[in-house]
């Protein structure tokens, strides 16, 4: 006798079908028992996630421990000489969940400031939608940005994050231009590979590591397979469309990227028109986005192929240069600024201008 597959609790789940069900087993021979009936699960969400060198489980996800919580000594540390950089978190702490607090350290992470706000596919797939904020005790030297003067404890990092179970992993997004149709029996994908993989092949490299397909759910977790040996210079990929054959018709199932927590793992959601910014958001994001052009032009501003630092209609920085950038440029960037923007090439700029230069 065949499963019956239904979900409990579903629509299709009335008290006819139950009623059916027990008169069925009452009329059954002694030897034999009630229909088996097979009930679908729901696809779980991964249990970790990482956003930088920091884990965040699901516990931390479902439970967290608020900032608001903290002892006010930890307020009197990011109230110093870091403040600028802890506004948000001062301004609103019970947004902010504690990652990290010992005696050496403390982690706070949250969301960025309107994450996913771009109007591009391309915006937010390589936006941050969560940041991290710590500060370390550097108790055998002096820190290089102290959080209070007359102590040791140093800024550890500002940084954002793309909140996902691999930090290799690439990101992905549902193709705007080809929204999916209930009629469609396969899913057009863009997929952006952060590595530096000068010339490489993305397409060749993009594999399906994970594919679920229920009557209410699709699932999917996309990878890239490593780059080649070898010295790879630093442009990165553009949006690399992808097309996923299904099993059948996508109908209104939900479609879900498996890599993120299911805060943002609803694709459709993903790729909705973003509603406008109130003043009050373009003034917050606009702050932002000056004081990372400022930090940069700071950093990278005497740098040898350095051309200019722009912010586009959608408040992303552009750092722009005529070359790949040294490694010690890279690390400094990532030190003192951490994220927010992207490094841009002019389209006359060749491959051997890209090369990192002789130090």
């Amino acid at each position: 006798m065949s499963a019956e597959k239904t979900r409990l609790g579903g629509t299709g789940w009335s008290a006819a079908v139950a009623a059916a069900l027990l008169l069925s087993a009452c009329s059954s021979s002694a030897g034999a028992g009630p229909e088996e009936i097979e009930v679908e699960a729901r696809l779980e969400p991964a249990a970790s996630f990482l956003c930088g060198e920091y884990e965040v489980t699901g516990e931390t996800l479902a439970n967290p421990v608020l900032a608001s919580e903290l002892d006010d000594s930890w307020f009197e540390l990011m109230n110093g000489g870091q403040a600028d950089l802890f506004t948000g978190i001062l301004a609103h702490p019970e947004e902010w969940w504690v990652l990290e607090e010992s005696e050496q350290e403390l982690a706070l992470f949250g969301p960025a400031p309107l994450a996913g706000s771009g109007s591009s596919a391309d915006d937010r797939m390589l936006g941050f939608d969560h940041e991290v904020y710590s500060m370390v005790l550097r108790p055998d030297g002096s820190p290089a940005m102290p959080m209070k003067e007359g102590t040791n404890w140093d800024l550890g990092g500002a940084t954002g994050c793309r909140l996902a179970t691999d930090t290799a992993l690439p990101a992905v997004s549902l193709d705007p231009a080809e929204p999916p149709a209930p009629g469609d029996a396969e899913l057009h994908l863009l997929v952006i590979d952060h590595s530096c993989g000068g010339d490489t092949d993305m397409p060749g490299r993009i594999e399906v590591r994970r594919l679920e397909q229920t009557s209410e759910e699709i699932g999917l977790l996309i990878g890239v397979k490593p780059l080649p040996p070898g010295v790879h210079t630093c442009q990165g990929f553009p949006p690399t469309p992808y097309t996923l054959r299904l099993d059948a018709p996508i109908g209104e199932r939900a479609i879900l990227d498996l890599s993120r927590p299911a805060s943002h793992w609803d694709m459709r959601a993903a790729i909705a028109p973003p509603a406008p910014l109130t003043d009050e958001e373009q003034r917050i994001v606009s702050a932002r986005a000056e004081e990372i052009a400022e930090g940069i032009r700071e950093v990278a501003g005497d740098e040898p192929g350095f051309l200019e630092v722009r912010l586009d209609e959608d408040y992303l920085v552009h750092l722009v240069m005529d070359r790949a950038m040294t490694d010690d440029l890279k690390v400094r960037l990532s030190q003192e600024i951490g994220g927010g923007f992207t490094v841009d090439y002019p389209e006359s700029v060749t491959g051997d201008l890209r090369e990192t230069p002789e130090r």
